[in-house]
């Protein structure tokens, strides 16, 4: 999972593999943490995966400390920058909806 270019949206996120995560420039391997936590990290929430890796962070060994927290000041500067990307994301869905469309089509029908 590829938690990169908030700015590109979905579209750059690919599968980077199954025991690896890639936050920003930050390739973290995953298996050490789920072990650590006993379940999986979750994919679908920024602040989640944040608190998270936050939770595992005492029981990791050095090496494994060291790319977490560069994993976490990835994701500290993303969620800093989430609230102007949602922005521009709700302006262009304004724009785009801001236009007249016909909304009543008149039928016609043989009788």
């Amino acid at each position: 999972m590829t938690i990169g270019n908030v700015s590109g949206g979905i579209h750059g996120s690919k599968i980077v593999g199954q025991d690896n995560i890639e936050i920003g420039s930050v390739t973290l391997n995953i298996v050490p943490i789920e072990t650590v936590l006993g379940h999986a990290l979750p994919q679908h929430s920024l602040p989640a995966l944040r608190r998270t890796l936050e939770w595992a962070l005492p029981y990791l060994d050095a090496v494994y400390t060291a790319a977490t927290r560069a994993a976490l000041a990835q994701l500290d500067q993303q969620l800093s920058e989430l609230p102007s990307h949602e922005q521009a994301c709700l302006q262009r869905v304004r724009a785009k909806y801001a236009k007249p469309a016909n909304i009543f089509v008149e039928l016609v029908a043989d009788s």
